[in-house]
């Protein structure tokens, strides 16, 4: 009969303080099979994690723990292990009181420990010697393995070992060796490790050991770096004026930029210098940047800017300009305003759009209808449109140039050349591409059954014809009911009849393709119940056709539309901006903002090998050929190579011109080095001449002059802003205002400036009358102009009478209160006469009256009212706000009339 004996071992396989793993081994030591086997014991630890077996009891810190299916069968010398996680660890860790089977077992003697221990090491030595310990002498032999890990040494430092120690009964020490490299380098002291694993008849208590190779090299004299500056060559460039870079075109019905791109322009009217202030209207109260900033954060991209043909010229002077709020604007014309805003438009990345708005300054459209008149010949207003492309030539924030606001009164192809407004665009744009070929041109619609400006119905049978037809931009206009009550907006299918009202006047350019479509104007004070449903058909109908738009207006003081802004000319109104936000065009793209007429270069400094340690070197530069703050901007200062860097550079900046003034150089020069050596101290920055010596032309300019009638001969001078580089030549010639051709004589017929001069004269003659017939206006105008650039080539020359006057007509009473009229643009069909209301006397008058008889149609008035209308008489009243003429004042009215220009006035009567 066999026997049956069950023994343990219990073993710490590992411990991290905070808890260890452990296993108990239960062996059968007899000669029959067990069948099952349970173990209990007390420990001085909790179990918190079981494997290999499971617990069926636990009183406190007893447990019980019996075998699983796979490991219960226990054949003679056979073993089975489970294993636990416990805690706390720390040790002592023990177990007691052990039972299997039920009967008492003792724990065979335990395991012995095997620790490796750190060790230190000359790097000369070749080898590391590590030392491994058993606690205790076993009666059987131990065996670990080992492996060894880089640290801060890399394999480069010893070479990686492994293997097996073996310890014989009664060994309690046994050691390893590890090769280590003489590397000959100084450097810090590195370190590896070796590691114990895989124990047999022992268990691991310190498994790691660090092995430290101290250095024994000594560090070799430190290496003073050497120091130097490279020379470099840098094509000088032609400066440019600020302003955003790239110019538009179109295809088909879409505006591009100069990659080809879509862009929207979506926009405001910023009106007020076409009127007698001469300045955007606003600056009373704010200052204009501070506008044009909340224009750009708004959404807008564009600013349509109206002027008048009066605003050009030489010294007119803007008014209603709070110059505490806008220093920077004391003292300027008002074209030199206009100025200021295309620049920052073009610093902000917006454009602009200058209009055209009419010719006089004043309020609304030309009172005549046309795009010349009010005292302008069309040769004039040409030459005014030449003046502003040479203006802005280099200068793509100005897109575009709409070239007449509102021509109502026009015809569209007829080919007659006083009123054909085709006609009249045509050589407009022939002159201005002539100039400046890059610009849009925008021409909108004539009057007519649809809105002023937006009748463009013409274009389907009669377009424009350009050369250069992809800078033609349409641009029509487009009110809703507020402004008028057109017939569509009572129709039973209001508003969605409106795209069909749009598509036949002006929305099939777009539609078709022929051209882009920008709507000049459209606004509305959304108080009308009509007006905000045409705002959200309209808007959504620009989206539609990938029209263009600026809205009426930027300012509150419109009478008709309101303004973007509130009347405190600072709050936006909501409303407004949620309905036009949909088609708001967004960025206009890379390339904008200010192109510099500086060229930034930078200079290559190097050092000849990296440091551990911060080097520093001083520069400057040093005129040559070339002269600080005439070909490049002085510069010094200290650079500083980091540790391992080994180049760093300079940043110079050279200034551009356009004078052949061929290659210069300056110099950068190194000096007051700290932690290396200056060998290539100094290097050349070659500036090369990229100018062909051609001339820059100078800009030729003529200003007005008034003449007595009795003082004979005086002369016009003609001036350019330079001394001519090349003879300029330009051919003169004179046509009437109210002066008619026996008034006056013109002696010269064309000019010279020869080769360095500035200068020249047109000499002219007034000729003596005795009739009283008050001041008489001509023009003198240049054409033809070589060598030089055109400025203002049109003078107005007054020729002041000198007669006695009669008592004036009218003034029957003898008050010294009296009126005048007289026709100063006459078509055949129509005609303009301008009056006046004088009042010689020696105190003021508020309110007045006069009576004019004539057989004309008075079909237009500005600056007063019809009273009453029978038969071939008119009587005519002040407009409210010229109703007060001071002593010794005057103040002006008109209109246009059809028909006969003869005409007698009454007295006038004071209110």
């Amino acid at each position: 009969m066999g026997w049956i004996v069950l023994s343990h071992q219990f073993s710490t396989v590992n411990d991290w303080n905070s808890g260890f793993q452990g296993s108990i081994d239960i062996q059968n030591d007899g000669s029959d099979r067990i069948d099952g086997w349970t173990i209990s014991f007390t420990a001085n630890f909790q179990i918190t994690q079981l494997w290999g077996g499971r617990i069926v009891s636990q009183v406190g810190n007893r447990y019980t723990i019996e075998a699983l299916s796979w490991n219960d069968l226990l054949q003679p010398g056979q073993k089975a292990t489970f294993g636990f996680i416990g805690a706390p660890g720390g040790g002592p860790i023990a177990i007691s009181g052990v039972e299997l089977n039920g009967a008492p077992s003792e724990e065979p003697t335990p395991l012995p420990t095997v620790s490796i221990a750190d060790t230190t090491v000359d790097e000369a030595d070749g080898e590391a010697e590590l030392t491994l310990t058993l606690d205790r002498v076993s009666d059987a032999p131990v065996t670990v393995s080992y492996q060894t890990a880089t640290g801060t040494a890399g394999e480069s430092d010893f070479s990686p070992a492994s293997g097996t120690v073996t310890f014989a009964p009664g060994e309690t020490a046994a050691s390893i060796t590890v090769p280590v490299t003489d590397d000959g380098e100084d450097e810090p002291n590195e370190t590896f490790a070796v590691t114990l694993s895989s124990p047999s008849g022992a268990t691991i208590g310190d498994g790691a050991a660090t092995v430290t190779i101290v250095d024994n090299d000594e560090a070799p004299p430190p290496v003073v770096p050497t120091i130097s500056v490279a020379s470099k060559t840098v094509t000088e460039g032609d400066p440019s004026s600020a302003g955003a870079i790239g110019w538009f075109s179109t295809d088909g019905a879409k505006i591009v930029d100069e990659t080809g791109a879509e862009v929207r322009l979506a926009g405001v009217n910023w009106f007020g210098g076409e009127t007698t202030r001469m300045a955007p209207d606003g600056l009373f109260t704010r200052n204009w940047q501070d506008m044009m900033d909340q224009m750009e954060e708004l959404g807008f991209n564009t600013i349509r800017m109206p002027f008048s043909n009066d605003m050009l010229r030489p010294g007119a002077s803007p008014s209603d300009i709070n110059y505490a709020v806008n220093p920077d604007l004391a003292g300027l014309t008002a074209l030199e305003v206009f100025d200021k805003i295309v620049d920052y438009a073009g610093e902000l990345g917006m454009r602009i759009i200058l209009d055209n708005h009419r010719n006089a300054a004043g309020d609304g459209a030309s009172g005549n209808g046309l795009w010349y008149g009010e005292g302008y010949t069309e040769a004039e207003w040409i030459a005014d449109w030449e003046m502003l492309a040479a203006r802005y030539a280099d200068n793509p924030t100005v897109v575009g140039f709409d070239l007449s606001n509102e021509p109502h009164s026009a015809s569209w192809g007829d080919g007659n050349a006083a009123t054909d407004w085709r006609l009249g665009a045509e050589k407009a744009i022939d002159a201005i591409h002539d100039i400046n070929p890059n610009v849009l041109v925008l021409v909108e619609g004539i009057g007519g059954d649809y809105w002023w400006g937006g009748n463009l119905k013409g274009v389907a049978d009669a377009p424009i014809r350009l050369d250069q037809s992809d800078k033609l931009v349409y641009s029509p206009h487009a009110y809703p009911n507020s402004i008028y009550q057109q017939p569509w907006f009572s129709d039973p299918d209001f508003p969605d009849n409106l795209p069909d009202v749009w598509d036949t006047n002006w929305g099939y350019i777009a539609r078709e393709g022929i051209a882009p479509v920008l709507v000049g104007e459209f606004g509305s004070r959304l108080a009308d119940a009509k007006d905000v449903p045409w705002m959200e058909a309209f808007v959504p109908y620009l989206n539609e056709i990938g029209a263009n738009w600026t809205y009426w207006s930027w300012n509150p003081n419109s009478g008709d539309t309101g303004g973007i802004l509130d009347d405190d000319w600072r709050t936006p109104i909501t409303a407004k901006l949620d309905l036009l936000e949909p088609a708001l065009g967004g960025d206009l793209g890379a390339g904008t903002g200010e192109e510099s007429p500086e060229r930034d270069i930078t200079v290559s400094v190097t050092l000849s090998e990296a440091t551990t340690v911060p080097v520093t070197v001083s520069y400057a530069t040093e005129d040559g050929t070339a002269e600080a703050g005439v070909d490049y901007e002085a510069a010094s200062g200290t650079l500083t190579f980091a540790p391992g860097e080994t180049e760093a550079t300079i940043t110079l900046t050279t200034l551009a011109n356009r004078t052949d003034d061929g290659d210069r150089s300056f110099r950068v020069r190194l000096s007051d080095a700290d932690g290396g050596e200056i060998t290539g101290g100094s290097a050349t920055i070659t500036i090369v001449d990229d100018d062909d010596g051609s001339p820059v032309l100078p800009t030729l300019s003529i200003a007005d002059l008034t003449i007595d009638e009795d003082g004979g001969s005086a002369q016009l001078v003609v001036e350019l802003d330079a001394a001519a580089t090349q003879t300029v030549t330009a051919t003169v010639s004179a046509s009437n205002l109210t002066a008619d051709d026996d008034d006056y004589a013109l002696n010269t017929s064309a000019i010279t400036i020869a080769a360095g001069d500035d200068r020249a004269v047109i000499d002219i003659a007034a000729v003596e009358d005795s009739e009283v017939e008050g001041n008489e206006t001509f023009t003198v105008s240049l054409s033809n102009l070589t060598g030089a650039l055109p400025g203002d080539t049109s003078a107005r020359v007054t020729i002041a009478d000198d007669d006695t006057a009669p008592p004036p007509p009218g003034d029957a009473n003898g008050d010294g209160i009296f009126a005048e009229l007289i026709v100063g643009d006459d078509w055949g069909s129509g005609f303009v006469a301008r009056g006046q209301v004088m009042n010689d006397s020696s105190s003021a008058i508020s309110g007045w009256t006069l009576e004019l008889t004539t057989t004309a149609d008075i079909v237009n008035i500005w600056n007063a009212t019809i009273l009453s209308h029978d038969g071939d008489t008119y009587v005519i009243g002040d407009a409210g706000y010229n109703a007060t003429v001071t002593a010794g004042g005057e103040t002006g009215w008109g209109f246009q009339g059809a028909g006969s220009t003869s005409f007698t006035l009454s007295d006038v009567e004071i209110a």
